[in-house]
């Protein structure tokens, strides 16, 4: 007879799934540098800030520079942004850790890895801040 403690195995399938969706969408976005470069990117600006401002956006350059890690051409990528491999990092750890999680099938994330997620969440936006700023005031200074 099943109790409040049984495994996930007893919960339908459609919960299941719904716990494996962030795991599916960060494999896909980790690894589409593997299977696609550059030049399969189309021609036009999809950044909304760019087409309305003339300037690049805070995240502008990510799309290519995470088509660029994968296949270890790092420098490339920080010329798109320079926050792009650390942010890459961090969304692969948030991957392992949904990974194990899936794998040992607990719903919690530790102590531990909260912490993380929040100082190294802190980082990357500061990064992306300053590289936002510096971007404009190269825009804006002769």
């Amino acid at each position: 007879m099943p109790t409040k403690n049984s495994s996930d195995s007893n919960q339908p399938f459609g919960r299941r799934f719904s716990d494996a969706i962030p795991f599916l969408m960060l494999s896909v976005m980790l690894g589409a540098g593997f299977f696609f470069h550059r030049g399969h990117l189309p021609g036009f600006e999809i950044c909304w800030f760019r087409r309305a401002f003339h300037l690049d956006c805070a995240g502008c350059g990510l799309t290519r520079a995470f088509l660029l890690i994968p296949k270890g051409q790092f420098y490339e990528a920080l010329k798109y942004n320079i926050a792009s491999i650390l942010l890459y990092f961090f969304f692969f750890t948030v991957w392992l850790d949904q990974g194990v999680r899936l794998l040992r099938k607990q719903k919690h994330v530790s102590k531990f890895m909260r912490r993380y997620f929040k100082a190294m969440g802190t980082i990357v936006v500061m990064v992306i801040f300053a590289g936002w700023v510096y971007k404009l005031w190269l825009h804006f200074m002769p």
